[in-house]
């Protein structure tokens, strides 16, 4: 069967593609979740042509005014810089990004200027999971009381109960569990080191499944 160019099932097979899409292992995400599959965010947007049919897919499909209601971008950089440039691009407003600092997303001093007033903000991210980077940049935005009219994201993964609408392209829920509750660390399926966030986890807990915190709960 034909896939139709453009809508989600396309992207879905585009990021496959890419080697975005892991599938049948034993995951740890930034936020911490255990995954049965893994989405690799850098690769996602590794080609710009890809980033950019991902954007004009993205205003396509939602209306005209609610991005006419946007004067500013702001994403989190690390991976998501291209694809928040690109959509700023797309609906003709200014750009700015964040970075890492103690711990939470931080607004670069030389973008104050871009914050200052009642601005109308538009937050982007690539993988929406447990809302918190978004969370993290509408503080920094809002302290300077900046609006965040809503969030634009590639692939939304959850429902993270948020405070404005999201506009994704892949809108597809995967397993997920927490370190306490994983059935996967029950089964003693081997953590992928390799990419996201399992290597920070074998280090905290070590390898051997018996001292994860799932199989401490369950009492395995």
């Amino acid at each position: 069967m034909s896939v139709e160019i453009g809508n989600e099932a396309w992207f879905i097979s585009r990021f496959e593609q890419t080697g975005a899409i892991m599938k049948s292992g034993h995951f740890v995400g930034k936020s911490g979740l255990h995954l049965d599959s893994y989405v690799e965010n850098d690769l996602i947007t590794s080609e710009p042509e890809l980033v950019s049919e991902l954007v004009s897919t993205l205003v396509s499909i939602h209306s005209k005014a609610w991005f006419d209601r946007v004067d500013l971008v702001i994403a989190p950089a690390g991976g998501a810089e291209l694809f928040g440039g690109m959509l700023a691009l797309e609906i003709g407003c200014k750009f700015a990004f964040t970075v890492k600092q103690e711990g939470k997303q931080t607004l670069q001093r030389s973008f104050y200027r871009l914050v200052q007033g009642r601005i109308r903000v538009l937050l982007a991210d690539d993988i929406l999971t447990t809302g918190e980077t978004l969370r993290e940049l509408a503080r920094a935005v809002e302290s300077f009381e900046a609006e965040v009219v809503g969030a634009a994201v590639i692939w939304k993964r959850s429902d993270p109960n948020l405070d404005y609408p999201i506009a994704a392209i892949v809108d597809k829920k995967l397993p997920n569990w927490s370190e306490e509750s994983c059935i996967l660390c029950q089964q003693g399926v081997r953590i992928r080191t390799d990419v996201g966030h399992g290597l920070d986890f074998v280090g905290k807990y070590g390898m051997n499944p018996v001292n994860w915190p799932a199989n401490r709960v369950a009492g395995i």
